[in-house]
């Protein structure tokens, strides 16, 4: 299993089209199952997952991140999971109207 994680700074109005642009696993080297996790230092924070053209989280507009001051924890704080194919450019954009901090984890297991 392979895991990536880190924290991004929103500036505030602005969408971040990819916050782990440049990460070794941004690319897919195989068959997978992805585990997300986000979580976000205030509220109104809005995200969006997608493996290629597969939409694993949705922006809606809405909040859909949660709200805390502190790194994921597994499991509860991992709420999106899809399988994605080797290959496949995995992209979590970020945006809130506030500044904020996006924290994240995706964990990464070999179908």
């Amino acid at each position: 299993m392979a895991t990536m994680a880190g924290q991004v700074a929103l500036a505030a109005g602005v969408l971040n089209s990819n916050i782990i642009v440049g990460q070794v696993y941004e690319i897919l080297p195989f068959d997978c199952m992805v585990e997300i996790a986000l979580v976000s230092s205030v509220a109104g924070t809005r995200s969006q997952v997608t493996c290629d053209t597969e939409v694993l989280l949705q922006d809606v507009g809405q909040e859909n991140v949660l709200v805390k001051a502190t790194q994921p924890i597994y499991p509860d704080d991992y709420l999106v999971e899809g399988v994605c194919a080797a290959g496949a450019r995995l992209i979590i954009s970020g945006f809130n109207a506030a500044a904020a901090t996006l924290r994240y984890n995706v964990r990464i297991s070999p179908l």
